[in-house]
């Protein structure tokens, strides 16, 4: 692990040296190596690949403005309760729930509709380790070492750091209908903004309710997904209850996924702002 560390922490410095050619020094500074880690990970430790990524992601981000985002710009989206977070899994990541059959194809904004799943991802990259300040690597709470395999969650700012920081998404195709839902539009231009602009925030995706329909529509998208993001999908077909469980406590859980939590519950509780995210 020494060897494997010790040529990470150099490609971090190479990459820094590489950006501080187009951004400032002091701004480059300050980016922790939890985030430049990611960027390198998602281009297999390719600094200049990983720094034109970052590059990319820069202007991409002074355009497309995602963190600027508001629930208002997305309400028919959100009244829909097509996704929501809501609690964490066994290890401490948030968990977005995302229902498949309350989108409808034919009855939608495309625009609107890219620009709420940009909400839901930046709501996890702003849990993500982004500064020194907030790093806690740079902090002394936990080490490089244990970050190449572990995740740290700071108590109090919730900031995650570590190789296994990100979201788990649990996506439910319970009724789903290839004709009704599957949207190829969103697909095509959903799935390579994750890939390109937050490499990394993925955990983990639990998909529920296979049949073929899934193997079909998996084939179109796993055409935008890089062979570590599909690792990352875990296919629950049959009784997939019991597996949700081992990785998620009952009380953060569904009823319908093998908890004890009532969806209109958990609805009552986000509409008076509440979050146990």
């Amino acid at each position: 692990m020494g060897e494997a560390l010790d040529a990470q922490l150099k490609a971090i410095q190479e990459l820094r040296a590489e950006l501080s050619k187009t951004v400032d020094p002091k701004v480059v500074d300050e980016i922790s190596d939890c985030k430049l880690k990611r960027f390198l990970i998602a281009r297999k430790y390719d600094v200049a690949a990983a720094c034109s990524m970052y590059l990319d992601d820069l202007e991409w981000r002074r355009i497309e403005k995602p963190e600027a985002i508001t629930e208002e710009e997305i309400a028919s989206e959100i009244a829909q309760k097509k996704f929501f977070y809501w609690g964490r899994d066994k290890e401490g990541h948030p968990i977005v729930i995302a229902k498949s059959a309350r989108h409808f194809k034919h009855n939608r904004n495309l625009e609107t509709c890219l620009r709420a799943i940009q909400f839901v991802i930046e709501k996890t990259n702003r849990m993500m380790c982004h500064h020194k300040s907030h790093c806690a690597i740079a902090n002394g709470k936990f080490t490089a070492e244990q970050a190449m395999n572990g995740m740290f969650r700071d108590p109090e700012t919730h900031i995650m750091c570590g190789e296994r920081a990100g979201m788990v998404v649990i996506y439910d195709r319970m009724n789903f209908a290839m004709m009704k839902n599957f949207d190829h539009s969103v697909t095509t231009r959903g799935f390579p903004v994750l890939q390109l602009h937050y490499p990394e925030v993925l955990h983990k995706a639990y998909v529920t309710e296979i049949n073929q329909v899934f193997y079909t529509i998996y084939q179109i998208v796993s055409v935008f997904l890089d062979e570590r993001t599909k690792q990352k999908f875990a296919v629950l077909a049959g009784d997939y209850k019991p597996v949700l469980r081992q990785f998620i406590d009952e009380d953060q859980l569904l009823v319908e996924h093998g908890g004890i939590l009532r969806e209109e519950d958990v609805w009552e509780l986000l509409n008076q702002g509440k979050t146990n995210s």
